[in-house]
């Protein structure tokens, strides 16, 4: 998790980060449920390595669908 504990407001942002983690754990139960992949980049991530980990896993789900034809 990348998040740093605010100095004020603690107890409103500490509610709304766990907020937004159930949030993204439902969102993520759905899309899986309806065959999704689901990827989370962070804007500091490396671009390069982000395309490779989306190259990765489109290449990984062909392979799998054409193994089950």
């Amino acid at each position: 998790m990348h998040y740093t504990e605010p100095r004020r407001n603690r107890s409103f942002w500490a509610a709304k980060i766990e907020g937004n983690m159930q949030r993204d754990v439902d969102t993520n139960q759905q899309l899986q449920a309806a065959d999704w992949e689901v990827l989370r980049f962070w804007e500091h991530e490396d671009v390069d390595d982000v395309v490779d980990r989306i190259v990765e896993t489109v290449s990984s789900r062909r392979r799998s669908l054409h193994d089950e034809a």
